[in-house]
């Protein structure tokens, strides 16, 4: 009555507008025959999103960016920037690498001219280094650089090794004590008992082999103490004769000592007893226009000139002899030769003698002096056979008259 009415027929017409009506869709007129498909309206909204989602980027798709001509343009920019920058590494790194080889053939060719230069051969144009080609063998060449490399260290470090050697010998020379007294000599005959043992004398007999010269006074002067034929001690068999071939000298030792080469060059030489004293003969090489007192200066640390007595021995050879007979020292045009006695910190002096043996036997390659032959003294008469006091007493005034003659 108020319009109540009506309002009630608006909103029915409302809701009946409102309500979803199912349409025919389009592909069913005209006699079409389309596929169709049910979805719900849950199910295609959700497919339209995602559909917009992929295919639609601010209203671009993704691919359509590589279509784009800036970004063309900058990528291949930056490609091609790449490509320079490696092509331009590559061959620096190619230059440098033949300069390297131009370089080792250089040194190698350097090396091998100083090498041939070195053993006195001809330096020639034909040499495999300088015979380069335009291949190079990077693998012969470092074989040849290798070569000649290990050659020349090899030379110089064996030269390094003779003056380190050779330093090391001078430096360590060590020289006995002075003024050590002899060890026992019963029969005075200037052979200590323990000589006496290894020249096979008696002990206690003055003259051994009844000649007439007392047994120290024979082996000093190489002579044999214990027969009177042969007469020179190198055929009695009571000594040897040692030849350095490398060094050019020679000298006797007993018997009974042993010989030795303390280092493969043989420039030390140990002439040992049973008792363990020892005569050493060291070699050193003189530098030139050196001279014996000029090494003597430097080289004999500890020793004084003065100690020294210039002597000739048997074979002629000059030498100098310490006071006390315990150092020898010889020399020749290239090399100086030291004799030492050494007795194991003791003292005293066992074998005194012997060391006197070496010195008077000693003489080098170039000496070819012979020892003199023995006088042989007239037949004594028969009260000198006697074993008493006197004839002793006679017999060493007649020996000693002769050997002043003959065996100075």
């Amino acid at each position: 009555m108020f319009g109540f009415g009506k309002n009630k027929k608006k909103d029915k017409k409302k809701s009946a507008n409102s309500a979803n009506f199912q349409v025919i869709p389009k592909d069913f007129y005209g006699a079409k025959d389309p596929v169709v498909s049910y979805l719900s309206d849950n199910k295609k909204n959700n497919t339209d999103k995602n559909f917009r989602r992929t295919s639609n980027t601010n209203g671009k798709s993704f691919f359509s960016f590589f279509k784009n001509k800036k970004f063309l343009i900058i990528s291949g920019s930056v490609f091609l920037l790449i490509f320079i920058a490696l092509a331009s590494w590559y061959y620096i790194n190619q230059a440098k690498n033949q300069l390297q080889s131009n370089n080792n053939i250089d040194e190698a060719k350097n090396n091998e001219e100083n090498l041939v230069s070195d053993n006195g051969v001809e330096n020639s144009d034909t040499s495999p280094v300088l015979q380069s080609t335009t291949t190079i063998d990077l693998e012969n060449i470092t074989s040849i650089i290798e070569e000649n490399t290990t050659s020349t260290d090899e030379l110089n470090l064996t030269d390094d090794l003779q003056q380190n050697e050779e330093e090391d010998v001078e430096n360590f020379l060590e020289f006995p004590k002075f003024l050590l007294t002899n060890t026992v000599d019963i029969d005075n005959d200037s052979l200590t008992d323990l000589e006496e043992v290894a020249f096979g004398t008696d002990s206690g007999t003055w003259d051994t082999d009844g000649d007439g010269y007392y047994d120290g006074q024979e082996i000093k002067n190489l002579y044999n103490p214990i027969g009177l034929s042969p007469m020179k001690i190198i055929d009695s068999g009571i000594v040897r004769e040692y030849v350095n071939d490398v060094y050019g000298y020679r000298l006797y030792y007993p018997t009974t000592w042993q010989s030795g080469e303390v280092s493969a060059d043989l420039k030390q030489v140990l002439f040992s007893s049973i008792t363990g004293e020892y005569i050493e003969v060291v070699t050193i090489d003189k530098e030139l226009g050196e001279s014996f007192v000029t090494w003597f200066a430097s080289g004999a640390k500890d020793q004084r000139y003065s100690d020294l007595q210039k002597k000739k021995n048997n074979f002629k050879q000059d030498y100098w002899m310490r006071r006390d007979s315990l150092v020898a020292y010889f020399e020749s045009d290239n090399n100086i030769y030291i004799l030492i006695y050494q007795n194991s910190d003791k003292e005293s002096v066992a074998y005194r003698h012997v060391m006197e043996l070496l010195a008077e036997s000693f003489r080098t390659s170039t000496n070819i002096n012979k020892i003199e032959t023995q006088n042989i003294l007239p037949e004594l008469p028969d009260f000198v056979t006697d074993n008493t006091e006197t004839t002793t007493v006679q017999a060493i005034n007649t020996t000693n008259t002769v050997s002043s003659v003959n065996m100075e």
